[in-house]
């Protein structure tokens, strides 16, 4: 709730300044889809895998997305 609450002057004023316009608004919320699957599939694996199994997977998972990203 905080974050929604200050991200929403910075997206007005981006706006307003016509840094944000519509194609970033539109993929923005193209973006929505994927993250709120991922927060629902990561809501299901942490009561199936259990708190310990399910922190090691989101540690290989970070792990993978930093080494992706250094090479890069």
């Amino acid at each position: 709730m905080i974050y929604l609450l200050g991200a929403l002057p910075l997206f007005g004023s981006m706006a307003m300044l016509g840094v944000l316009g519509m194609p970033e608004a539109v993929m923005s919320a193209l973006a929505l889809a994927p993250m709120f699957g991922g927060m629902a599939l990561g809501k299901r694996m942490r009561h199936r895998v259990g708190e310990q199994g399910f922190r090691r997977l989101l540690l290989v998972f970070l792990v993978i997305v930093a080494t992706l990203l250094l090479t890069r």
